[in-house]
């Protein structure tokens, strides 16, 4: 049989926009010429946009719930669709520093890494926008000097204004004043339709709570929970606070003491049963978290490593797995692509920024709800038109709905399911397709047939179809409060040509150039190996066993040089290439 390659495209019936959709596209860049990201159909999609900002470090990018763009802001101005600035929306955050970038620079733009969050009244048309701004005032560490951050400010767009453009009805409201305020995170309330939003104070162990509904009058409160630092480590991670994706979880990435973990009530807005992660190694500002769709698994980085979770295990701490290992390349000289910020997009995949901002790729957590090695972190998988520059847009979950049946579950709102779906061939198998469930709110049953005749009612199922050729395949999910069907068109081409290996098929070396050792990965369908390593003479120098998963092979007793390895699997060569140990 000819080998095939796995095509899709997307039926064109019958195609209902996404609701909630105010995450469907994200805008990064360096200059005036900036990437779009757009999220539609459970795909990532990338071009270019024109904008008159340069979004930097505090860019935020709404669309409306069918995922239609509507405003950003650089964290000083608001621009709506059109790039024009929206009446009263010029100068944000009030304070010396904003009026000088006014005065100086047409399109330079705030510098509060991740301080501005969009929370969407969908019946109103109406958004809340929660930002922090500087004031002029410092602390000084015995290594370090920050700016205060002090006030947590709350302005207003009323999408129904000016012709649907949008104008802002209400701009820099205090919210709350503190000595230093770290990242806000926000989750629906478990009716349905308000906010929570929690805004940490970096130097203790306090918790502001905002709830926030259509009357745009914020209710404010704290809750002190936890232990507090020393008083000489300053709390600075830049790195995120967030809620995991059903709103039952809160994770504080706490550079000084470690990752705290909460849960969180979403009728009442409080913090409990406390459980804490060791600090990693603090490397400039990179410590980040994020969490899978199905909220069980705590993904973490620090610039070298991605660390894994299960945030359902009593010992939290004693599952952690490293899944990723920072490989050594440099998307541009003397600019390490470290994992830095990391986020859970529309289409079920974590992507990660490097940690510098002329890089021009994204790293990806492709099955993020997968235990272990099998969550198949790609690193620089996606490629970008234009140089990053920006962080992403901090993006709650808008697609929660209430929580049926709770005390607080008052408003009348129920969870009426979503279909959604992604694929992707399994390697070297190129009629088998990998199908990941999307869906969203609360589907209880899911259905699938693949167009071939066959069917399943596995939430992520494995299909082998019989052959090459088109299959419409749908997927239907329901519960108690309806169904919801959503179809694309597989299509398995048939080819003369090999089949190009999956990513996942692809071994790691990382550090390269190595000192002591070496980590190698090997994918999951590969369980054992052998590395060996020549000289370059070709005389073999070092032979070591591997398994599928992160193996780390010595390197002390061999002398800095070139040196040439094979990876083999019962004689077949899997890979070769070169290996640089240094000293």
């Amino acid at each position: 049989m000819k080998n095939a390659t796995f095509i899709t495209s997307f039926i064109l019936f019958p195609f209902f926009a996404l609701p909630q959709a105010y995450d469907m596209n994200w805008i990064m860049g360096t200059s005036l010429t900036e990437n779009l990201l757009n999220f539609d159909s459970n795909s990532l999609a990338l071009s270019s946009i024109n904008l008159d900002l340069n979004l930097g470090v505090t860019g935020l990018v709404m669309s409306n719930q069918e995922g239609d763009f509507i405003f950003y802001s650089d964290g000083i101005r608001l621009h709506d669709a059109d790039d024009n600035i929206m009446t009263n929306g010029d100068t944000l955050n009030p304070c010396e520093y904003v009026l000088g970038v006014v005065a100086n620079c047409l399109n330079c733009g705030y510098t509060i890494y991740f301080s501005m969050i969009a929370l969407p009244f969908e019946a109103e048309n109406s958004y809340a926008i929660i930002h922090r701004r500087y004031l002029d005032s410092i602390i000084t560490t015995p290594t370090t000097t920050y700016f205060l951050v002090p006030d947590e400010l709350l302005t207003v767009v009323d999408m129904n204004l000016n012709g649907g453009k949008g104008d802002v009805t209400s701009k820099n409201e205090l919210i709350i004043h503190s000595k230093m305020l770290d990242v806000v995170a926000a989750t629906k309330h478990a009716n349905g339709r308000d906010w929570w939003a929690i805004i940490p104070e970096s130097s203790d162990s306090l918790y502001f709570k905002v709830l926030l509904g259509p009357d745009m009058v914020p209710t404010i409160d704290s809750q002190v929970i936890g232990i507090k630092p020393p008083q000489d480590s300053m709390k600075f991670s830049q790195g995120f606070c967030v809620f995991s994706p059903d709103g039952s979880k809160y994770v504080d990435n706490d550079v000084a003491f470690g990752v705290k973990v909460y849960d969180f009530d979403r009728c009442n807005g409080l913090l409990s049963n406390l459980k804490v992660l060791p600090p990693l190694d603090y490397v400039s500002g990179v410590n980040c978290v994020a969490i899978s769709p199905n909220s069980r698994y705590l993904y973490v980085s620090n610039a070298h490593y991605v660390l894994q979770y299960d945030l359902e295990a009593q010992d939290i701490a004693s599952t952690t797995d490293t899944v990723a290992v920072w490989d050594g390349s440099e998307d541009t000289p003397g600019e390490p692509s470290w994992f830095r910020t990391m986020t859970l997009a529309p289409d079920g995949k974590i992507y990660i920024t490097p940690a510098h901002g002329s890089v021009k790729s994204l790293h990806v957590i492709n099955y993020p709800n997968k235990k272990g090695i099998a969550c198949d972190v790609r690193q620089r998988y996606v490629q970008l038109p234009h140089r990053k520059g920006s962080e992403f847009t901090l993006f709650p979950n808008y697609r929660l709905g209430p929580l049926d049946g709770s005390p607080c579950d008052t408003l009348g709102l129920d969870n009426h399911p979503l279909s959604g779906f992604r694929c992707e061939t399994l390697p070297g198998e190129p009629l088998s397709v990998e199908f990941t469930d999307n869906s969203f709110y609360e589907p209880a049953q899911w259905a699938w047939d693949f167009g071939d005749g066959n069917a399943s009612q596995d939430t992520s199922p494995v299909h082998n179809f019989p052959g090459p050729g088109s299959y419409t395949v749908c997927l239907t999910v329901s519960n108690a409060y309806g169904s919801d069907t959503w179809c694309k068109v597989v299509s398995i081409v048939a080819s003369g040509m090999p089949v190009n290996a999956s990513p996942t098929d692809k071994i790691y070396l990382s550090p390269n150039p190595a000192k002591a050792s070496v980590n190698v990965q090997i994918p999951k369908n590969i369980p054992q190996s052998i590395f060996t390593l020549f000289a370059v003479t070709g005389q073999p120098v070092l032979t070591h066993p591997l398994d599928a998963n992160w193996n780390l092979v010595p390197l002390a007793s061999l002398p800095p040089g070139l040196y040439f390895y094979e990876v083999r699997d019962e004689g077949k060569l899997l890979q070769s290439g070169k290996l640089v140990k240094v000293e």
